[in-house]
């Protein structure tokens, strides 16, 4: 299981997280983690990844002005599944 290991930056400015893997390898994420499709839809920033049993976990946020978050579940098999949710 993956523990969060460090987080630094703010939301829109290149923040970015680790998380470590079982293996004791790192994933990273920040602005260049972000597919350029959903780059392209506003989402800016990826915060807070976290990995259990080999799924990552990402939560994405778009501007300020966003109404809702997007988060991505990734499988040890590389399959990603995308959800939204709105904010309040």
């Amino acid at each position: 299981m993956g523990i969060a290991r460090a987080r630094r930056g703010g939301h829109g400015g290149g923040g970015q997280g680790l998380a470590s893997r079982a293996d004791g390898t790192l994933l990273y994420r920040g602005l260049a983690a972000i597919p350029l499709d959903l780059r392209l839809k506003g989402w800016n920033h990826v915060g807070d990844p976290d990995i259990a049993r080999g799924y990552s976990f990402d939560a994405y946020q778009g501007p300020d002005t966003a109404t809702s978050k997007m988060f991505a579940v990734t499988t040890p098999a590389g399959k990603c599944v995308r959800s939204r949710a709105a904010t309040s």
